[in-house]
């Protein structure tokens, strides 16, 4: 939950539906594990790495998070566990009030 006091409006957020999911937690972890959590690992990520992507910043933790992404879909696909994409990423407002 990510609650902001700071804006003229309180603003209590929840993470998405699909990086709640359990099995896209055990795939981001496991990437992350295998790819971003030692130097030899990381250098091998950035090794092959396109040089576009570096230049936008993009790091071997946002392809964990893309990877975990699009392994979970294919699992909730392959198990029939859902009729539609579920959202990753996102924020979902359940409550605007002013003070």
């Amino acid at each position: 939950m990510i609650t902001s006091s700071s804006f003229p409006h309180h603003l209590t957020a929840y993470a998405s539906l699909g990086d709640r999911l359990i099995i896209f937690d055990n795939h981001l972890k496991q990437c992350l594990r295998l790819n971003c959590s030692s130097g030899t690992a990381l250098a091998r990520f950035e090794a092959r790495q396109p040089l576009a992507l570096r230049l936008f910043g993009w790091d071997c933790t946002a392809e964990c998070r893309l990877q975990a992404q699009w392994a979970t879909l294919e699992q909730l696909q392959q198990k029939k566990i859902i009729a539609h994409v579920p959202q990753f990423y996102g924020k979902v407002r359940t409550s605007l009030n002013k003070w």
